[in-house]
């Protein structure tokens, strides 16, 4: 399919070295072809033994970082030896990073929080580029991560040793001011050589990863043993369980952490966690002193617990970094609660058109992605367009089938519904009609595979639940002078029409006498807060909004669900612009 494609493209254009900086493809099939190297010594590495094996992005950016490594001369490594004693003379020694996750966990229900620095990664684009480590470090310390990962890596996720630098005096200064623990600093990066593992202690680790999927078996041996010398813990990264016992095979090694992602393929699976834990316990060198955390995947506590206290520890990424107050987020992911404990606002982008227009605001922080098969639209697009945005979006979010959620009974459930179903970066797709036939918006449905039909007509209840999929309702909100009046009929209409599959109200505009919506005006946002305040009724808004309008439009209605918008958003009709979307989210999240 196209989107394939176009995923594949923008993959491949992300994952591939400048040529300038590309190893050999020899240097490259060395690591899993050569000769001399045993099944015992490289059989876990992908490709082993197969001279025609083709790099995965994962070998590429590891030998990458390996070239820039072994360029680093006789005395580069002297001027960091040297600024490793400044560090410790500036900041202190290292702290135990496992120590600090079996301190701040009961190894139950109270989890410890790696949380983790990331401008941008290969999957998922750009994240936060702009984002300060100083302002993010201090956050995570305040809330009491144990650990604080920052991405070092340059070219695929934009960060920097610098980084890591600032992160630790930030923490450090947090530590001081507070009295609270210091959390330890992780450097994340594709390490091989023990140069990386005296640069990460020159500018302030604690403690390094090491991905077994990188590594032969010597390799992880002797750089367990340098971290020993240079007082830094490595957490040794698996995601197989032939890796696993690779690790607990491996003297000196305390701290694994399991990744729920295949770095190869990029494909995310929950499951890997717990199953790799029963394995682990079957290990001869299994022991209670050893600590396990979980990599990938995790955004809110309901991850968590779907681990089954499995860890001590979790560590979140792109959630914290794209969460509008990433210290209560540390809070919700360490303990336990019966709800959701932050109401995420959601952000809705509608009118897309194209694959590429919907990863765009899916890599833009989009939650909810809108088509629109009303023929009259100037953003109409068929069963087979919403099926190639369909597949983008669920191929972005790792989802392989629609949404089936169980009915709830009220409005606010099923906001916290779609909170849990969107969170992790995997939006849904809204597909948007007005009082078409019954039978049509049924087989569009089939075609497009769409997971909420949005209906912004005067469709009737019967109408809605014979729908195979939950529904949308929009609201239209006449222009009026008296905002209670207003309110009040919006919520007399609702009631005739309320249904335990409606997942989500949305108040729009309407011209006057007419149910249209989606006209990109504003209207009085207060008759949303009246709707709220007096009827118990909160959706998205919607009504023209952009980057500026949606500030305005959240301080009118405080308690929104979240916020629709879609010509604001375009440099040309049924076009968005990347800039106009990133701004609009962002705004939206309260960022």
């Amino acid at each position: 399919m196209r989107w394939l494609l176009l995923l594949a493209q923008a993959a491949l254009a992300e994952a591939l070295i400048p040529p300038h900086t590309r190893p050999s493809p020899r240097r490259l099939h060395s690591a899993v072809a050569t000769p001399e190297l045993t099944k015992d010594e490289a059989g876990h590495l992908l490709g082993f033994g197969d001279a025609s094996h083709e790099p995965s992005t994962l070998q590429q950016i590891d030998a990458a970082c390996a070239a820039r490594a072994d360029a680093l001369t006789s005395n580069d490594l002297q001027k960091l030896e040297e600024q490793i004693k400044a560090i410790d003379e500036e900041l202190g020694p290292p702290v135990s990073p496992s120590g600090n996750v079996r301190r701040d966990s009961d190894g139950k229900d109270v989890v410890a929080v790696a949380a983790e620095f990331k401008r941008a990664s290969p999957s998922k684009g750009d994240i936060a580029l702009d984002a300060d480590i100083t302002d993010v470090a201090s956050t995570y310390a305040k809330a009491g991560a144990s650990i604080i990962s920052v991405l070092t890596e340059p070219s695929k996720f934009s960060g920097s040793l610098e980084d890591l630098l600032s992160a630790r005096r930030a923490a450090q200064k947090v530590a001081e001011s507070t009295g609270k623990p210091r959390p330890a600093m992780l450097r994340k990066d594709f390490i091989s050589r023990e140069s990386q593992i005296i640069e990460a202690r020159a500018y302030g680790a604690d403690c390094i990863l090491l991905i077994v999927a990188c590594l032969t078996r010597s390799q992880l041996r002797d750089l367990v043993a340098s971290c020993k010398r240079y007082q830094i813990q490595p957490l040794v990264e698996v995601h197989t369980e032939e890796e696993m016992q690779l690790a607990l095979d491996t003297e000196g090694v305390e701290f694994i952490g399991i990744n729920n992602r295949n770095l190869h393929s990029f494909k995310l699976d929950m499951s890997t966690t717990p199953r790799l834990m029963a394995a682990a316990a079957k290990h001869p060198n299994y022991s209670d002193e050893l600590t396990f955390a979980s990599l990938s995947g995790a955004a809110g506590r309901s991850d968590v617990d779907e681990l089954n206290g499995s860890t001590r520890c979790v560590l979140v990424g792109e959630a914290l970094m794209r969460a509008p107050d990433a210290g209560a987020l540390v809070n919700e992911l360490r303990y336990p609660s019966a709800t959701v404990a932050t109401k995420r606002v959601l952000a809705k982008v509608c009118g897309v058109t194209t694959a590429e227009d919907a990863i765009l605001a899916c890599r833009a922080g989009a939650d909810l992605i809108g088509v629109i098969n009303v023929a009259k639209s100037k953003r109409y697009v068929d069963a087979a367009q919403a099926s190639d945005i369909v597949d983008a979006v669920r191929a972005f979010g790792e989802r392989e089938q629609r949404w089936a959620p169980s009915s709830h009974g009220s409005l606010d459930a099923w906001a916290d519904a779609l909170r849990t179903a969107t969170d992790r970066g995997r939006p849904l797709v809204f597909g948007v009609v007005q009082d078409q036939p019954l039978a049509d918006v049924q087989k569009f449905v089939e075609g497009s595979g769409v997971d909420v039909i949005q209906l912004h007509g005067s469709e009737s209840l019967e109408y809605a639940e014979a729908l195979q999929v939950p529904h949308a309702r929009v609201l239209h909100a006449e222009p009026s002078s008296d905002i209670d009046a207003a309110a009040a009929d919006l919520a007399a209409a609702y009631e005739q029409v309320a249904s335990a599959k409606c997942c989500l109200v949305l108040v729009d505009a309407a011209a006057a006498g007419e149910k249209s919506g989606g006209l990109g005006a504003p209207f009085d946002w207060r008759v949303a807060d009246v709707l709220d305040a007096k009827h118990d009724i909160r959706g998205l808004v919607a009504g023209g909004l952009d980057a500026e309008r949606v500030v305005d439009c959240a301080a009118a209605v405080p308690n929104a669900v979240g916020f629709d918008a879609s010509s604001r958003l375009e440099s040309e009709t049924r076009t968005k612009d990347l800039t106009r979307v990133r701004a609009y989210v962002a705004a939206a999240k309260g960022k």
